[in-house]
């Protein structure tokens, strides 16, 4: 009979081969891809509104999955589109779902496409740091925008 024993190595918990119902024990779970994409159940479609230079960008998630809405459109891309606010409302989305509000403001006439992505709390999808989410948000949301 196998002995299943627990090591703690560099500060890693490492489980034996043979042990545990996972089919990456005795693996660094860190190393392996996050795959949320299929972890949460359907969640409403996200709309969008433009009026005037104003677009607000309504993302429904639900707050017990642990994945916020996230931008994942520079300033850059953006433009001329900046954003101004977010606003989470909980329970105010369809289906009883939370509601991630995005507003952006135009300062002049252009065309941008504003793309977010729902990721784990704390992290992002922009930039370079520890916190960037760098695998496959587990939904996407795009909305191109016309400024006049």
């Amino acid at each position: 009979m196998r002995s299943a024993f627990l090591a703690i190595a560099g500060g890693l918990i490492i489980l034996s081969p043979g042990c545990g119902s996972s089919p990456i024990a005795g693996e660094n779970r860190a190393a392996q891809p996050q795959d949320i994409s299929g972890a949460i159940a359907p969640l409403p479609r996200g709309t969008h509104r433009l009026e005037g230079r104003i677009v607000t960008v309504r993302l429904p998630y639900r707050a017990a999955d642990n994945l916020l809405w996230a931008s994942a459109t520079g300033v850059m891309e953006a433009a001329p589109f900046m954003f101004q606010d977010l606003d989470i409302q909980p329970r105010a989305g369809p289906q009883g779902t939370d509601l991630a509000v995005f507003t952006y403001k135009a300062d002049k006439p252009g065309t941008a496409t504003l793309e977010f992505g729902l990721v784990p709390v704390g992290k992002t999808l922009l930039g370079n740091g520890t916190t960037r989410f760098r695998d496959e948000p587990a939904r996407r949301y795009s909305a191109t925008v016309t400024a006049q």
